[in-house]
């Protein structure tokens, strides 16, 4: 098994549960077990009888009693993988949460209507946390913002309860009482499943567990710099919004100063502020393709792209780092990658090409009334194209960028900024990984400043 780990791509990833097919004696050449470590379950296939299943579970509780009396095994057997930590001792200085939104919000209530899905993905888009730590701690606050609106305080405690456990318990402050929505943000805001906390200290909270990464030498290096400062583009503002709602009439133009306006008017000729050319397509909402798709039909041979948008969590000119900021766009990112399949693609393009955005289509920088023209481009491409996902988030900064990797190369790797930059390489190069498997480049897009 530890042989065929990427220590790249799987870094990042913890092993819940295995199977295996084994010995257990000479009658029992071929038996199925299965374990679920944090679980703290074993399974096994199916058996004959009453007293073959008591037998297959003895041999393997006494194998199991066997190996963990045994001094000399690893305390960690794949290295390669994350591993859990059972202790809060040495776990402080939380800079940084990120918000995975649900599918819905009321379990086991059907599927959610496409209202319900619609704000959902508005508040996920422009959500954001500002981070409060408590000294010596893991605990901290955080104020709850909607775009530029604060909905409230929460406060965020661990607790080590008995044996290995931590729990986190949320709590409101103060807020969450100004929107009808509010109830419901709390609910998904207070729900640990939903959020990932990440530490100075090199640890990461997500899904109920803390976990700590072996961060390898290596460094994620498809970065392109684009500045944000050419045309004064508000690099926070991903969408152009009338109040919390998208107001894809005004996307690209003279007025627009967002990120999604920048790609509408340049793509992919963001640096120079060039024309738009080739055909792009927004693809923004609920159970989106990707922001935006661009296809170059002139290539040979054609080149599909992806791109996945997410406004900086910080409006400073001397923002630093965030690991989270990019946590949420790169889930996206990966979610979405099947639709590099052409088929796939013009499936989804299809079944939703009538809605809010039929019109947000452009070709070589005119701006289309519906997908038609393009729906027939996509019907005669082959299925031979370059394939590209790109990540477009401003939130990290050239200047600081290198100050880090500086750092980095001198030695000096004991610093918070150098461990956020360790875990913000771990996640875009698993990312990058996942593309690779597909046949598919990966890059980021950040703000030359």
């Amino acid at each position: 098994m530890e042989t065929s780990l990427d220590p790249l791509g799987d870094q990042t990833y913890y092993f819940s549960s295995v199977r295996s097919t084994m010995s257990l004696s000479d009658d029992l050449t071929g038996a199925v077990v299965g374990a679920s470590p944090s679980g703290g379950r074993i399974w096994i296939g199916p058996t004959r009888s009453w007293n073959e299943f008591t037998r297959s579970i003895g041999i393997i509780l006494d194998r199991a009693a066997t190996c963990m009396n045994d001094a000399a095994r690893p305390d960690k057997p794949l290295p390669i993988l994350a591993s859990t930590i059972s202790t809060l001792d040495g776990i402080e200085q939380p800079y940084d949460l990120a918000f995975i939104v649900p599918e819905q919000v009321h379990d086991g209530d059907g599927e959610a209507d496409e209202g319900e899905l619609r704000w959902l993905q508005q508040f996920g888009d422009a959500a954001r946390f500002e981070v409060t730590a408590v000294a010596g701690s893991a605990n901290f606050e955080a104020d709850v913002y909607w775009a530029t609106d604060r909905l409230g305080r929460l406060a965020y405690d661990f607790e080590q309860s008995t044996g290995a456990d931590i729990r986190l318990k949320i709590r409101q402050v103060d807020g969450f009482n100004n929107n009808d929505r509010d109830p419901e943000i709390l609910t998904i805001c207070r729900d640990p499943g939903n959020l990932t906390v990440y530490f100075d200290t090199g640890h990461t909270y997500s899904r109920g567990h803390f976990y700590e990464a072996r961060f390898r030498d290596a460094r994620f290096s498809d970065w392109q710099w684009v500045s944000m400062a050419h045309d004064e583009t508000d690099f926070w503002q991903e969408k152009p919004l009338d109040g919390k709602r998208f107001a894809v009439e005004n996307t690209g133009n003279a007025e627009d100063k967002s990120l999604f306006g920048m790609v509408a008017r340049h793509w992919p000729n963001l640096a120079e502020r060039g024309p738009q050319t080739g055909w792009l397509v927004c693809d923004d909402g609920a159970m989106e393709s990707a922001d935006f798709i661009h296809i170059d039909d002139a290539s040979n041979p054609p080149e599909l792209t992806l791109i996945h948008v997410k406004g900086s969590g910080s409006d400073k000119n001397n923002r630093g780092l965030s690991v989270s900021d990019y946590e949420v766009v790169v889930g996206q990112a990966i979610k979405n990658l099947r639709h590099i399949d052409r088929g796939l693609l013009r499936e989804k393009l299809g079944a939703n090409a009538d809605g809010v955005l039929e019109n947000a289509v452009w070709h070589n920088g005119q701006r289309q009334e519906n997908r038609g023209a393009l729906l027939a481009m996509l019907d005669g491409l082959g299925s031979n194209m370059k394939t590209t996902v790109v990540v477009f988030q401003p939130r990290a900064r050239r200047s600081v960028f290198n100050s880090i990797r500086g750092r980095m190369d001198d030695g000096d790797m004991n610093r918070s900024d150098v461990r956020r930059m360790q875990q913000l390489d771990a996640l875009l190069l698993g990312a990058r990984a996942d593309c690779f498997s597909l046949g598919a480049e990966f890059r980021v897009i950040a703000d030359d400043s």
